[in-house]
């Protein structure tokens, strides 16, 4: 810092812009690198279920500026075709977190909408974010659109205590009314802390539960053998009768049929069956006509069955819940609980089988990573694409 000192006002102030426009810079290429490591998926080949967990454990980024600049390289990477963003980040025009705050308009009027945004409309928003500040954005995106809510926030205000911030919607204010009523036994007037928290673990004990495995059938039958033998003689034998009558009906059912004769044969004679020939007392078989042959069937595509939730289950419970998926490079194993999903280590569709032994939970990232190992990136960036 001492040959700071030393620098004219002038060499200071030069000095100073310089950096500030290598950084822009260095920014504008990071977003880009960020783009290719998310089209590669090569967060997940680190054992990292996404992009945001790679930014923030393997680049060492805060979870603000990784937030900042993976939403500013999607909304980068959505309007490259129409707007030479890369150079209006370079010379300042804009901002990461103008571009982040375009990425999160255009997502929530997405799920509001159920629709995308044209791309025309997307190149206005942007033309007119350009050389704003961030609350001169926040006033742009309100007032095209009042109802787009903010983005959820998470702010750390002391060792123990975490500030969250989100939007409830009219359901979600009637669901915690009648639960803040329910509850104000315990409290009379509890806050939305006390609320969430009675309610998470409420919530926690059933979720726990239904993870618990179902009795297999061989001890159903065991109960239910059990709930017999508590039978009184009364019902016991009241179902022996039931069933000795049963059994004696379907015997005269039987016999009934047996004596009556078929209608077919009653109504066949022997003159329609056979046909005497001139000077001869043996009867001759009357030819019949041979029957055609009947077109096979062709065999139809069998549709691909889904995997039993016992089965679901069974897989969760042996791999703890967590995405199995470990890394080669760094031996790193993805600590992913959410999104779960049940893979086939042998494809289904190359004659995978359902056995526990063939099946592994993984995350929807590490699912997606061992498809494109097996099949290539191309085609399921166009299944991406198509879905």
């Amino acid at each position: 810092m001492n040959y700071l000192q030393s620098l004219s006002k002038k060499d200071l102030i030069t000095q100073t812009e310089n950096l500030a426009a290598e950084e822009r810079r260095i920014t504008t290429e990071l977003l880009k690198h960020l783009c290719e490591v998310e089209r590669r998926r090569l967060y997940a080949e680190l054992g990292y279920s996404s992009l945001f967990q790679f930014c923030t454990l393997q680049l060492k980024l805060s979870e603000g500026a990784a937030g900042r600049r993976v939403a500013s390289m999607r909304a980068m990477r959505e309007l490259e075709k129409h707007v030479s963003i890369e150079d209006t980040l370079k010379s300042g025009e804009t901002n990461i977190s103008n571009l982040s705050q375009l990425h999160h308009f255009i997502r929530s009027e997405k799920k509001r909408n159920r629709k995308e945004i044209p791309e025309n409309v997307k190149t206005t928003l942007f033309n007119q974010i350009k050389s704003k500040s961030t609350r001169e954005c926040q006033r742009i995106f309100a007032t095209l659109s009042p109802l787009a809510p903010p983005p959820d926030r998470e702010r750390m205000i002391s060792g123990e205590l975490t500030q969250i911030t989100f939007t409830a919607d009219k359901e979600l204010m009637t669901l915690l009314t009648e639960a803040r009523q329910l509850v104000s036994n315990k409290d009379a007037n509890p806050n939305f802390g006390t609320l969430f928290k009675i309610l998470t673990k409420e919530a926690l004990v059933q979720f726990r539960k239904n993870r618990q495995p179902r009795p297999t059938k061989k001890d159903s039958a065991g109960k239910e053998g059990e709930e017999n033998f508590g039978l009184t003689n009364a019902n016991a034998n009241a179902n022996a009768n039931a069933n000795a009558n049963a059994n004696a009906n379907e015997k005269s059912q039987s016999a009934v049929v047996k004596s009556t004769p078929a209608p077919e044969l009653m109504s066949k004679t022997p003159k329609a069956q056979l046909q005497q020939s001139p000077g001869s007392e043996t009867p001759q078989p009357q030819p019949q006509p041979q029957p055609q042959p009947q077109p096979q069937p062709q065999p139809q595509p069998q549709p691909r069955k889904s995997l039993t939730q016992q089965i679901r289950k069974q897989v969760l419970q042996r791999d703890g819940y967590r995405c199995t998926f470990v890394s080669q490079k760094t031996g790193r194993r993805c600590d992913s609980q959410s999104l779960l999903q049940i893979d086939h280590i042998f494809p289904k569709s190359m004659g995978g089988s359902d056995e526990l032994k063939e099946l592994r939970t993984t995350c929807r990232a590490h699912n997606l990573f061992f498809a494109t190992q097996i099949f290539g990136l191309g085609k399921i960036e166009s299944e991406l694409k198509r879905n």
